[in-house]
Order: structure tokens, then C-alpha cells, then sequence
């Protein structure tokens, strides 16, 4: 239950440390869970008077015992294990999946992008980096066809990559990036000119019932060079007549793979969405082909609503709604009167808070170098069913200490699962 006892301990002052010893060697490894009580404990026997009341009967005293008894202090301390974020930073691979364009995966996150040198090719080439949100995993579109189209790429990348001690050093690794050539057939030049006329390919996120608050977003293959909205057209349909309307496009990323299509949506209204072939074009000359898709936007009957009130307004607490797998399905900052989250899905969810004490929008984990702790994370102890076209108003006293291990038993047999 995470109770302990330490026993027969000498007079004088001490640390107290909880260590989840992976590997058993009695000694703390980055990766294992650690916690550390930031004051100094000196432990205490003193003897305490004690009173023992018999009752003859509900509102009779028959005696009155005093007695002494041996207590020992401190015994009721609360330490927080956590796991550091520290992590070996490292090239994992390098990799060419495809001739346009290389990936590099990095161990950990980083704070900059790393330097790429040419080394057999122009040292001016321009590469479009698409980058994940920690810059661990980038991928380099090649625009520049005589530097896509040679079988070997030798470049260098510099960076930071951490030695013994954890310590941030400049790295420079030399890759050689082999292109990827199909098997070779008696087909092979035929098959390599209609590879080169394959229609640019996109996904969408839409379905035949669409979130109303929600834009449509396309995905595609490569980068964009171009796209035509005169080619793209959004008809609003009314019994058997559909009506031209406005959109906006808005690029969702730096280097045109992701396109969004926004419109004030009418709830329970039908639409279709037509585009004309040729609408998109990637930065190697491919084309999107022809699209015709219908859809109805939902009902807000649809969807229910969730209010949560602070007892004791915090402006540092931070609110997560999470599933029964602790999924983060909405997080906002609390607010004064009440933070309010909205079209939320009927179903069971779950109420997660953190005090966000640098002010950084994101839960912090603790580091035992620096002795910081990790920042607090408080459980509502309920679970709180939603149903379709339900505003659900719950107030909570995050103050009251019986919140502090006070986990809803269903995230915790969830928790038990995993593991």
C-alpha cells in the first residue's frame, strides 16, 4: 500500500529517499522511479498521557483509564515517486525511405534543430524539415531533383548528444543515406515512368457525421507547392438545393503537408465537398486527383458539457477530463468561475488536476539533482458519467487532504492492468 516502517533508528539528523530498484543494485540509475523528502528529519520517543474512557452505556462513564504510551515521530510522512525525464540523447537512425526525402530519430528531445553538411552534393541545398513537436524525429524533403535522384547522399549532422554524466556535448556523426531502388524487373523502366505520373495522394478527416467545432484537415504525401481554391467548392444542402459557401484555408504546418478547410458549421445541416483534380500540387509536380465527398454536421444534442468549479480558486491548477485509460480527451487552465469544457462525447470520464507552478501549460516531473519535486497532481475521487445533451456541474475541494490518495478505483485497476 506504500506504508513503510523504518525501525531501531539512532538519534541524529537524516535524509529519507524511496528508490524503485530496477536492477537491484541498491544504487539509483537514471530511468528508475526516485522520491526524496525535502526537509531534514530528526526522529523523536517521547512518552504521551492517554486517556481510555469505559462507557457503562451510552451516556454513562463507568471508568476513566490514564495510562502512557510510547509515541515515535515523525509518522506521517507523504513522499511522491516519480521517474526523471532525464533521457541519453543519441542518433538512433538515420534512415531513406524514400529517394525525396531522409528521416533522423533522435532518443530524446532536443532544444534546436541539428546542422546538416553536405558533403557530396551542394552545400546550398535547401531541404523542407517537417518536425515532431519535441524535435526528435525530423524528416528532410529534397526539393532539388539532381540531389534526390543520386543513389548516396554522405552528409554529416551535428548535435547534442549526452556522455557518462549526462552532460550535453557537441557531436558531429557522418551518414551515408542509400536511396531505396524497387527490385529490379524486365518491367522496370515502364514501371518507373508510371511512378512518376501517380496522382498525389491525401487523406482527410472527414466522415458521414462531423464534428461541427472541428476543421477538415488533408493530409498529404508530400509538401504542397501549390493549391487552387477555385478548384475547391463547399455546398451547404437544403432539401435538393445546394448553395455555394465560404470557407478559409489555413496551412497547419511550415512546410505544406497538412492543409485545413474551416466554415462556421450548421448543426444537423448537410454538405458535400467537391474538388477538382489537379487542385493540389506537391513541390515534384504530382497531382491530387478528383474528390466528391458528403457528410452531416451533428447535433449539440448530441454532445454534453462539463463545468468545474474550484472551492478554493487556484489560478496555477491545471484541469485534465480523461478516460478510463487516463487519455487526455480535453485540458484547460481553471478559472474563476468555473472552467468549462464542451462537446464532449456521452460516456464515462474521469478529472485530473495539476498545480502547473512554473506556469508552463504542462505537468513538470520532479529532479533529484536540482532537488525539485514533482509538481502536485490531485485525482477527483469520482467517476462522472455524461450523457447527450447533459451540462454536468461539479464543484471540488481539491484543498481536502483525502483527495491526496484518493485515486478512482476504476483508473487504479486500470493502472494494475497495464502493468
Amino acid at each position: 500500500e506504500g506504508k513503510f516502517t523504518i525501525q531501531n533508528i539512532k538519534n541524529g539528523q537524516y535524509k529519507l529517499y524511496a528508490l524503485s530498484d530496477l536492477n537491484r543494485d541498491f544504487k539509483y540509475q537514471p530511468g528508475e522511479f526516485v522520491a526524496f523528502y525535502d526537509s531534514i528529519i530528526t526522529p523523536e520517543v517521547r512518552l504521551e498521557q492517554r486517556i481510555d474512557t469505559i462507557w457503562a452505556d451510552s451516556v454513562t462513564v463507568d471508568t476513566v483509564h490514564m495510562f502512557s504510551q510510547t509515541v515515535f515521530t515523525p509518522h506521517d510522512i507523504l513522499i511522491k515517486l516519480f521517474k526523471e525525464t532525464k533521457k541519453r540523447q543519441y542518433l538512433v537512425k538515420a534512415e531513406r525511405a524514400d529517394n525525396k526525402c531522409f528521416n533522423l530519430f533522435f532518443n530524446d528531445k532536443q532544444d534546436s534543430l541539428p546542422k546538416i553538411t553536405p558533403l557530396n552534393f551542394d552545400l546550398d541545398t535547401r531541404f523542407l524539415i517537417q518536425k515532431s513537436g519535441q524535435l526528435d524525429s525530423l524528416t528532410y524533403w529534397i526539393p532539388d531533383a539532381a540531389v534526390y535522384n543520386q543513389d548516396t547522399l554522405t552528409l554529416t549532422v551535428e548535435y547534442f548528444k549526452t556522455d557518462s554524466l549526462f552532460n550535453y556535448v557537441s557531436t558531429v556523426d557522418t551518414l551515408n543515406l542509400f536511396q531505396r531502388k524497387p527490385r529490379q524487373t524486365s518491367k522496370s523502366k515502364s514501371e518507373e515512368v508510371v511512378e512518376e505520373q501517380r496522382p498525389l495522394n491525401f487523406k482527410n478527416n472527414l466522415s458521414s457525421s462531423f464534428d461541427f467545432y472541428r476543421d477538415i484537415v488533408f493530409d498529404f504525401e508530400e509538401p504542397l507547392d501549390s493549391f487552387f481554391v477555385e478548384k475547391i467548392h463547399l455546398f451547404h444542402k437544403v432539401d435538393t438545393i445546394a448553395e455555394a459557401v465560404e470557407f478559409t484555408c489555413l496551412q497547419k504546418d511550415s512546410i505544406g503537408r497538412i492543409l485545413g478547410l474551416r466554415h462556421a458549421w450548421k448543426p444537423e445541416e448537410n454538405y458535400e465537398l467537391n474538388i477538382d483534380s489537379a487542385a493540389f500540387v506537391s513541390i515534384y509536380g504530382r497531382v491530387s486527383n478528383q474528390l466528391t465527398t458528403a457528410f452531416e454536421i451533428k447535433s449539440l444534442e448530441d454532445y454534453s458539457t462539463l463545468k468545474i468549479m474550484l472551492q478554493d480558486y487556484d489560478p496555477r491548477a491545471y484541469l485534465q477530463v480523461i478516460d478510463s485509460k487516463e487519455q487526455v480527451i480535453q485540458s484547460k487552465r481553471a478559472e474563476q468561475q468555473g472552467a468549462v469544457f464542451q462537446y464532449l462525447r456521452p460516456g464515462d470520464y474521469f478529472l485530473r488536476m495539476f498545480i502547473d507552478a512554473n506556469q508552463n501549460d504542462k505537468w513538470d516531473t520532479g529532479d533529484l539533482e536540482r532537488r525539485t519535486q514533482p509538481e502536485e497532481v490531485i485525482y477527483f475521487s469520482k467517476k462522472l458519467s455524461l450523457k447527450a445533451n447533459w451540462e454536468l456541474e461539479e464543484t471540488w475541494d481539491h484543498m481536502d487532504s483525502s483527495f491526496y490518495n484518493k485515486k478512482p478505483e476504476e483508473l487504479i485497476k486500470s493502472t494494475t492492468k497495464k502493468r
